[in-house]
């Protein structure tokens, strides 16, 4: 009894000491899709800020359609954090309108241009990839949301910012004794049948990615 509460607690204080969201460069190494992925328990934000983001200081930004199940609830979260940074932000209902209103198809990068004429938004949030996953081994749940981000001038495609982020959330534990495997197999089932968990781990990795972002609505941030 004594060894297990011994291995538990070490594996608690490993926990404990990932839980802290870290903040580095993203590197062309890194921002491959076969690049390192974060630790199990680990937060990490990989993201590259241009010198140009604040020579343009970006005042109006539109998000661009994402693909996917989620894309319309993504987008619509990705609008909400953004509204938090930038003084003017086109979501995707006013954007569809717009594109409807002026024959605009989106996927086309003329057709986007145009957008940014008539609509006085020269910059856009694009998502690069976006992915949901879920790991269920009985007594042990996870489930993690991947999101990578990208600013850019529409005219140019100059990158002002990119972000990257796996954020995790799992339930459960090491089957120690056999209350606690029938106690970390209930949990680790209802953490797995959770749909509330998704939408968490989504606000939870957009919001840690925004941190990187400055905010343009402060006039003293350009002087």
């Amino acid at each position: 009894m004594l060894k297990q509460s011994v291995v538990s607690l070490i594996i608690l204080c490993g926990m404990s000491a990932c839980t802290e969201t870290q903040y580095r460069p993203l590197t062309p190494e890194a921002s491959e899709p076969s690049g390192p992925q974060d630790g199990l328990f680990g937060r990490e934000v990989r993201f590259r800020l241009a010198n140009a983001f604040y020579e343009r200081a970006p005042d109006c930004v539109v998000i661009w359609p994402a693909t996917g199940g989620q894309a319309s609830a993504l987008e619509v979260a990705i609008a909400r954090h953004l509204s938090a940074k930038v003084k003017r932000v086109i979501g995707p209902k006013d954007r569809d309108a717009a594109a409807r209103a002026h024959a605009l198809d989106l996927r086309d990068s003329v057709d986007r241009r145009r957008f940014a004429d008539v609509c006085d938004c020269g910059f856009a949030i694009e998502v690069r990839g976006a992915r949901n996953d879920q790991s269920y081994a009985v007594f042990w749940s996870q489930q993690s949301f991947r999101i990578d981000l990208e600013l850019r001038a529409i005219k140019d495609g100059a990158i002002l910012w990119r972000a990257r982020h796996q954020a995790n959330r799992s339930d459960g534990g090491l089957p120690l004794s056999p209350m606690a495997f029938a106690v970390n197999t209930a949990v680790a089932g209802a953490h797995h049948l959770d749909d509330d968990v998704s939408q968490s781990l989504v606000d939870d990795g957009l919001r840690r990615i925004f941190v990187t972002l400055p905010d343009l609505r402060s006039p003293h941030i350009l002087n």
